[in-house]
């Protein structure tokens, strides 16, 4: 079964969020450290991971996989401009 990228939609926040905090809670120094030693600042893990998922939906390119119709994976990324003096008929002409 081949994946599908689309850019991501605000109604699949939810879904994201729910894929992000269980891909990553098994690998988390956040959870372990909140066992340890308890929330950060009255926050669990949990908590923390969706504040960070909030913003990276707010402020960067989310691309969604899905397979059979269903999201099943994501991406997140920033394109940053290497050199903002320039115009971007020149910026276009350095990248080529």
């Amino acid at each position: 079964m081949s994946l599908q990228f689309r850019l991501a939609q605000d109604s699949d926040y939810p879904r994201l969020e729910e894929l992000v905090i269980q891909s990553f809670e098994p690998i988390t120094w956040t959870k372990t450290a909140g066992q340890e030693y308890g929330p950060f600042n009255g926050h669990d893990w949990r908590e923390w991971w969706q504040f960070r998922f909030q913003k990276v939906f707010e402020t960067q390119t989310v691309l969604v996989g899905e397979a059979g119709g269903e999201i099943v994976a994501m991406a997140s990324g920033t394109l940053d401009d290497v050199l903002p003096e320039q115009s971007a008929d020149q910026r276009s002409l350095r990248l080529c």
